[in-house]
C-alpha cells in the first residue's frame, strides 16, 4: 500500500493531476471539496471495511481500526454522490456511518484510539471535530433532527479550548489555530485547521439569528477566519503550498503532494467565497497557477522527496 502511494504520488506530480476539486455550495449542502475520486478507487481509500461495510485502517500500536476522518471523508463523499446522483446506495452509507458518529462520540468529541508520533491515544483532532460537524449539519439538514445540531454544538467546544486544557486551539503569535495534530509542539497544519473551519462554517449556516448559541458560532467563524486571512502567506514559498510550519525557517520545508496542494486550493476558494475575501481567494488562484506549471510541479516533488527522505511518514 505504501509503495503504491508513492508510486501515484510521483505520477500525480508528474501529469499534473489534480484529484480534490471545489464545489460549489446550493441549496442542496453539497460538501465543497469533492471527495468522488475517493469511491471511485474506493479499494485503496476505504479498505478494509467492517461488516457493516465502514471503512478501518490498520496501525502499528494498535491493529485493524476506525479513523474518524477516513470515516468523514467515506460518509461525506457519499453524501455528495447521492445528492448529486439521488444514489439510494449511497444514502444507506451515509446514514450508516452517521450511526457510528452518534454511536462512538463522547460528549461531541471523536477520539483516535491509536498513537501517532508523540500522541498517545486517546486523543482529538480539529480535522476530525469540523469533518464530523460537517457530516451532522448535513444529517440537520436531512432530517430536521434536534439532536444532530445538539452533538455540533458540543463538537465546537474544543476549538474553544487550548490544547493544555483538552482543546485543539493553538496560537500564531496573537491570533488563533485549529491543530490537527494537538501536540505540545504544534506544527500548524493548514488542511486540518481548513477542515476545521468548514465544519463551524457548516453548523452556522444551520442556526437561526435567535438561537442561544448563534453569536458564540458566529465569533468564532469570524475570529478563525480573520486568523486566516492574517497569516496565510506563511504556507506559500513562493512555487507551492507547504502542508504545516514545523520547518517554516528552513530552506526544506514540508511541502504539500500535488493531492493536499489541490485540496488547499479547493478548501481557500470555498472559505473565501463565504468571507467574500478578495485575498484568500487570490491566494487561491496563485496556487491554483502554481499546479499548472510543469516546473514548479518537478522542483515541489523533488523538495517532498527530499524532505520525506530526512523525516519518514508514519504509518
Amino acid at each position: 500500500m505504501k509503495n503504491k502511494k508513492i508510486i501515484k504520488d510521483i505520477k500525480k506530480f508528474i501529469l499534473g493531476k489534480r484529484e480534490f476539486n471545489y464545489l460549489e455550495s446550493s441549496n442542496e449542502m453539497l460538501y465543497p471539496i469533492d471527495l468522488e475520486f475517493t469511491l471511485q478507487d474506493e479499494n485503496f481509500y476505504y479498505t478494509p471495511k467492517d461488516n457493516q461495510g465502514l471503512p478501518q485502517r490498520y496501525y502499528e500500536s494498535v491493529g485493524l481500526t476506525y479513523n474518524p476522518t477516513r470515516m468523514a471523508s467515506f460518509t461525506l463523499a457519499h453524501w455528495n454522490r447521492y445528492k448529486i446522483d439521488e444514489n439510494k446506495l449511497s444514502l444507506k452509507k451515509f446514514n450508516k456511518a452517521l450511526e457510528w458518529f452518534i454511536n462512538y462520540h463522547e460528549e461531541g468529541v471523536w477520539y483516535y484510539d491509536f498513537d501517532w508520533n508523540e500522541l498517545q491515544a486517546p486523543w482529538l483532532s480539529g480535522m476530525a471535530q469540523g469533518q464530523i460537524i460537517s457530516v451532522l449539519t448535513r444529517a440537520y439538514q436531512l432530517t430536521n433532527n434536534p439532536l444532530y445540531k445538539k452533538i455540533s454544538l458540543k463538537a465546537i467546544i474544543p476549538f474553544e479550548k487550548k490544547i493544555e486544557l483538552g482543546g485543539v486551539v493553538s496560537h500564531l503569535g496573537n491570533d488563533i489555530f485549529f491543530e490537527e495534530y494537538p501536540t505540545n509542539n504544534p506544527k500548524h497544519v493548514l488542511n486540518g485547521y481548513l477542515f476545521s473551519m468548514i465544519g463551524i462554517i457548516d453548523l452556522l449556516s444551520i442556526m437561526k439569528k435567535t438561537d442561544k448559541d448563534y453569536e458564540r458560532v458566529k465569533e468564532l467563524s469570524e475570529n478563525a477566519f480573520k486568523s486566516l486571512e492574517k497569516n496565510i502567506e506563511r504556507w506559500d514559498n513562493g512555487y507551492w503550498s507547504v502542508y504545516d510550519l514545523e520547518n517554516e525557517k528552513n530552506k526544506i520545508q514540508n511541502t504539500c503532494t500535488i493531492s493536499y496542494h489541490s485540496l488547499q486550493i479547493a478548501q481557500l476558494t470555498f472559505i473565501g467565497k463565504e468571507f467574500k475575501s478578495e485575498k484568500i481567494i487570490k491566494v487561491a488562484k496563485r496556487w491554483d497557477g502554481y499546479a499548472k506549471s510543469l516546473y514548479k510541479r518537478l522542483k515541489s516533488l523533488l523538495m517532498k522527496i527530499i524532505y520525506r527522505y530526512k523525516n519518514p511518514a508514519q504509518r
